[in-house]
């Protein structure tokens, strides 16, 4: 204890207690000291029902190295005034971070709990659980000082799965190492949960990928950190704690730690790893070393990835087919029994001319997990023909129903179904739909054209014959009922000017009855006159007054005067014609008007009216 305390010179001394949590903290012992911070073993004793025990934590402290000093009480943080400003915009970023972690540990089992954050001795703490199972490196060493393939699998596949979870919620671990993942103790009293701790170094970032935290680290841990981690570190990039991830996973299987990044060569993993370790293995891990960030594996997840069986083709592989050389642009999804690639038209001789086919083209592969896998040379082993389902998918997507089929047009590959590879795709232009089925009145309709194009002939005289009957029903009517009514049918003035000779007539032939009767006897005559006469008489008088009416909306529609100076004023005279030319050309007799006036007048006429009706 006496050494330890020699050791961290600025270490709490052992029974300090810190009061301002939601407990008292007593201080047991230290467990470590970085950059940023010292670690203790504390005990609080909790209330169990009506039973008191002593629960250990541990808790970090705030103590920045080089710019923090203690104050003359042993206890309480001092600073010197030029660093003042530093030291506490580090705090700061220590306050958010135990709060940060407060909220992130409860999504993940394998990163450490984090109970409370405080302030006190002009400093600031924040309490977690506390892991007694050891760290990596005192595991490895209790199992023969190195892990199997399945037993580093075991273990870093958890702290992968809390990276992934840490960089979703935009935060960079940056000190991935075997000290800094703690195994946790099971029910059975066995470290069996590995645990990740230490978030001194960590940068925290905004959804949009700028850094939040305010000290910009360049702590590293050598062997363990990559190049770019020696500058000032200033975007979200997952590539730092892949790197990391990936040393301490070859740290596990062989039991060495790896040289720093400067030193690294391309066949350096190789030459480390074991030579049981599997192909798939080697090839993770020298990805996820890479002395370049370009030619790293961009993400933890993808980092995993690399562990499984590859069911996918690589991308920038060269699918040769019937139609034409396409090469892989990317990976869409993969499904159980089918693989969707985005893919480009290949032309190997692209600088002496241009492709058959352009644009980009989405492409699936018929590739059902548990059943095919993929060849070293990037064929299909074990495919067999297609179940209905693919193939009614192609068929959904292309139109396409059997193999080597293929839509074209003018020239432009628009979709095709094809056997390559060692199993079938399908392949459609991004961007182009199949055409729509045709309705049933288009399919009649295409018939039809058919059997025109097949009976052209036949079908023109049958137009032909159509076109002249349709002549003949329009047509001929219009021509016959044209020339009868130009020839019969009078217009509206001849009508009128026929009414009136007719009245004169009718009225010339009464006159003429008349005188002879004047030269008859009063009996003689009333026996002898026609009854009919009688009758014309009241229809003319009847007729006279309809052409009148007649004639006066006829004037009133032209415009003429209708007022009582222009009638006439006996019931019997008729207007006459405003237009003279018509006047003198009309082929009406002449009377004697006032006779005819007489004739309709009632006085003169009453008593041969009276004699009639006797």
């Amino acid at each position: 204890m006496q050494k330890e305390q020699e050791r961290y010179v600025y270490a709490l001394p052992p029974g300090t207690v810190l009061s301002n949590g939601k407990q008292p903290y007593t201080v047991v012992r230290v467990l470590g000291q970085g950059g940023f911070g010292i670690t203790y073993e504390v005990k609080a004793e909790l209330m169990v029902g009506q039973v008191s025990v002593d629960v250990s934590f541990a808790l970090k402290e705030f103590f920045m190295k080089g710019r923090c000093h203690r104050a003359p009480d042993g206890i309480a943080v001092a600073t010197s005034h030029e660093a003042a400003d530093d030291v506490n915009d580090c705090m700061a970023d220590f306050l958010k971070e135990g709060r940060l972690l407060a909220h992130i540990c409860k999504g993940s089992a394998n990163v450490v709990n984090v109970n409370e954050v405080f302030e006190e001795n002009n400093t600031a703490y924040y309490v977690m659980e506390y892991l007694d199972g050891g760290d990596l490196r005192h595991f490895v060493r209790a199992h023969g000082g190195c892990l199997s393939e399945a037993q580093a699998m075991a273990i870093m596949q958890p702290v992968a799965q809390a990276l992934t979870y840490l960089h979703r919620n935009n935060l960079l671990h940056m000190d991935v190492k075997p000290e800094n993942i703690v195994m946790r103790k099971g029910k059975n009293g066995r470290p069996d949960t590995p645990v990740l701790i230490d978030f001194g170094v960590s940068l925290h970032f905004d959804k949009k990928g700028n850094l939040t935290t305010t000290h910009i680290t360049s702590g590293t841990s050598r062997g363990y950190s990559p190049i770019e981690q020696y500058s000032p570190v200033k975007q979200f990039e997952p590539t730092y704690d892949v790197y990391a991830l990936s040393a301490t996973w070859l740290y596990l299987l062989t039991g060495r730690d790896p040289v720093d990044a400067f030193n690294l060569t391309p066949d350096y993993v190789e030459r480390q790893l074991p030579p049981e370790v599997s192909q798939l293995t080697r090839r993770a891990l020298t990805h996820g070393m890479a002395m370049l960030k370009q030619q790293r594996t961009p993400s933890v997840a993808a980092f995993m990835e690399e562990f499984e069986p590859r069911v996918t083709l690589p991308l920038g592989f060269v699918l040769n087919s019937p139609c034409g050389s396409f090469v892989i642009v990317s990976v869409v999804a993969t499904d159980y029994d089918a693989i969707r690639y985005r893919c480009k038209p290949y032309n190997p001789h692209a600088t002496e001319g241009v492709a058959t086919e352009t644009g980009n083209y989405l492409l699936i592969e018929y590739f059902v997990r548990g059943q095919h896998r993929r060849a070293a040379d990037e064929r299909v082993v074990g495919a067999v023909v297609p179940d209905e389902s693919f193939m009614q998918m192609a068929a959904t997507k292309t139109k396409l129903t059997q193999l080597g089929s293929t839509d074209r047009a003018s020239g432009l590959l628009n979709a095709a179904l094809f056997a390559a590879n060692g199993t079938t795709y399908v392949l459609w232009r991004e961007g182009w739909r199949p055409a729509r089925d045709p309705s049933p009145l288009t399919i009649t309709w295409l018939k039809m054209m058919a059997s025109m194009k097949k009976n052209a002939k036949k079908w023109a005289l049958a137009l032909l014959f159509v076109a002249a009957l349709v002549a003949a029903v329009i047509f001929v009517p219009r021509f016959f009922s044209g020339s009868n009514s130009t020839a019969t049918a009078p217009s509206h003035e001849d009508s009128l000017r026929i009414k009136e000779q007719e009245v004169a007539e009718a009225a010339e032939e009464l006159r003429q009855q008349m005188d002879t009767q004047d030269n008859q006897q009063a009996d003689t005559n009333s026996q002898q006159l026609n009854p009919s006469a009688v009758k014309s008489v009241t229809t003319t008088v009847d007729s006279r007054a309809a052409i009148q009416a007649v004639s006066q909306d006829n004037k009133k529609q032209q415009g003429a005067p209708t007022s009582s100076s222009a009638a006439p004023s006996q019931p019997g005279m008729t207007s006459q014609p405003s237009n003279p030319s018509r006047a003198s050309g009309s082929s009406k007799p002449k009377v004697d008007q006032q006779k005819v006036n007489d004739l309709f007048d009632p006085d003169v006429n009453k008593q041969t009216v009276d004699d009639l009706f006797k």
